[in-house]
């Protein structure tokens, strides 16, 4: 009995004296009683026990139930995480994309300088040259 928790201990002590009781008594009207309070303490032992195995199983679940939240809640901040990480790599992308366009607008605006730069160094040296040329059809 030693090896029994407490409370097992006393529940089995307090039906032996009932028990004892039980076989003392000769009021058929006291034993009747005693046998009632026996199987009153004989329920409530085994609803203890049930509430105890009840209560194991909850907290079991418990437990189950706050490590698949904790894994869930991990699992939507990964998702959260990966789509900020989406999103910022359309941002940077879209900036990138934005400064090569501004660059080739910028090289286009500057040949287009170019351009216009060089036809009218072209019209200037066409027009010396037709000078140069009604010159020397006058000076023949």
């Amino acid at each position: 009995m030693t090896d029994q928790p407490f409370e097992r201990r006393n529940i089995d002590r307090v039906h032996a004296e009932i028990r004892d009781l039980i076989l003392k008594t000769d009021d058929p009207k006291d034993k009747a009683q005693l046998l009632i309070m026996l199987k009153f303490s004989d329920s409530i032992d085994t609803l203890s026990g049930i509430t105890k195995e009840v209560s194991g199983k909850l907290d079991e679940h418990l437990d189950h139930y706050d490590k698949h939240i904790t894994e869930g809640a991990v699992r939507d901040g990964q998702v959260k995480l990966g789509w900020k990480l989406i999103v910022a790599f359309l941002a940077a992308s879209q900036g990138v994309a934005w400064y090569a366009i501004k660059g080739h607008l910028e090289s286009d605006h500057a040949l287009e300088v170019t351009v216009s730069t060089i036809r009218k160094d072209v019209d200037m040296l066409q027009e010396r040259r037709r000078i140069e040329d009604t010159m020397q059809k006058v000076t023949k």
